[in-house]
């Protein structure tokens, strides 16, 4: 495994470790900011503006593991793009 596919897991490792975490305060409001928060789309953003204080913590983590995958998934397919370029150039010769 390359490097950037090992950043890009590593992002997406944080991002499901920041989505618990939210669920797991959201839980902690009430049952039903709990379900919402797992079942309707956009909800777990709400939540987090309703409750900055307490969700700062695991956004600024979702964040990250998120920028984190984009990156690593960036590196990937440029080094799996350049070993593509090498291998034809090498059956050209």
């Amino acid at each position: 495994m390359g490097t950037g596919l090992a950043i890009a897991y590593t992002g997406l490792a944080l991002a499901f470790i920041a989505n618990i975490w939210l669920a797991v305060l959201a839980f902690q409001k009430g049952v039903l900011w709990g379900l919402a928060v797992l079942c309707i789309p956009f909800v777990a953003l709400i939540f987090v503006i309703l409750n900055f204080r307490e969700t700062k913590t695991p956004l600024v983590l979702y964040i990250v593991g998120v920028l984190l995958s984009g990156a690593g998934t960036g590196m990937a397919s440029r080094s799996e793009r350049a070993r593509l370029l090498r291998e034809q150039a090498a059956a050209q010769q």
